[in-house]
């Protein structure tokens, strides 16, 4: 076993492993025959689904970190990866990850080596049509809205009688707000990846084999709900910022009058703020955030 794209070795030796790497690395993989040869060693189906999850999740400490791979001794054995460590994932749901992942510019050791594997690979026709085809079928399957929305209602519903206990003791998640923010959110992403994940491809390959699951053509650095909405004056207002920046959240009523404000700190990932506007009059307001050159304007209907 091989942990980092370095060669580090846990179990076992590290010599098949160099073998594999030189493949990859040193060789012309346009070169059906070069690429044939990498066939023999790795299992190129699992290596595409462990790049498309890692991808669809956006896990931003990866590839530069948290790569491990295997490899059985028996005759034949290819190598093939294992996905592990992804809290820092399901956050930045318009996150170019082709960029990520295609980078070739970084100065750091890990990132380079993390993004050579696929940057070689992914100028094979055979693998690209491979990897997008793959793509498609999981967009469509695994990773369809339908199935995964059942599957986070389901855990949320076992978490949720825990989540105080949880943050008193630990910290995290902060407070209930952040929490129900949190799993709003996931929700969204989960709803909005596969298309954006598509649209970002298409900046980089051929349209051709690039399916269009695109509705949304937004790419900002942050995005804002309230919830629920319309509200009886209890909401919720969560921001799922790729930037930090210091601001003031204020609501004010359609005539323009100021109802609250407050001080807030907008950190990288998930924010959650509870406000209450229950003893305001019915009607429209306005939820607003500022800062530096931030600004964001939400609708809220108080019933």
């Amino acid at each position: 076993m091989i942990e980092g794209w370095q060669g580090l070795v846990s179990e076992g030796n590290g010599r098949a492993y160099s073998v594999l790497t030189d493949a990859v690395i040193n060789y012309d993989l346009t070169i059906s025959q070069n690429y044939a040869r990498v066939e023999t060693l790795m299992d190129i189906d699992n290596f595409i689904d462990y790049q498309i999850l890692q991808m669809f999740t956006v896990n931003y400490d990866w590839p530069q970190n948290n790569m491990k791979c295997w490899k059985s001794r028996e005759p034949g054995a290819k190598w093939r990866w294992i996905a592990f460590d992804g809290d820092a994932a399901y956050s930045g749901v318009n996150f170019d990850m082709f960029a990520h992942t295609l980078d070739s510019t970084s100065t750091a050791l890990g990132k380079q080596l993390g993004t050579q594997f696929f940057r070689q690979l992914i100028k094979n026709k055979t693998f690209k049509n491979s990897f997008f085809q793959r793509l498609d079928e999981v967009l469509q399957n695994e990773l369809n809205y339908d199935d995964t929305q059942l599957i986070t209602e389901r855990i949320n519903k076992q978490l949720d009688p825990h989540i105080v206990y949880q943050s008193n003791r630990f910290g995290k998640p902060t407070d209930e707000a952040t929490w129900e923010v949190t799993t709003s959110y996931i929700n969204r992403f989960l709803a909005q990846r596969g298309c954006n994940m598509m649209r970002n491809a298409k900046r980089y390959f051929d349209n051709s084999i690039v399916k269009n699951y695109c509705f949304n053509e937004n790419n900002t650095d942050v995005d804002v709900q309230v919830f629920p909405n319309p509200t009886d004056g209890y909401f919720t207002m969560g921001i799922d910022s790729q930037i930090e920046f210091s601001g003031v959240l204020t609501v004010h009523s359609i005539q323009g009058k100021k109802v609250y404000e407050k001080s807030v700190e907008i950190f990288y990932g998930i924010n959650g703020f509870k406000l209450d506007l229950s003893e305001h009059t019915a009607g429209i307001y306005f939820v607003n955030i500022s800062g530096g050159t931030q600004r964001f304007s939400h609708k809220i209907i108080v019933h």
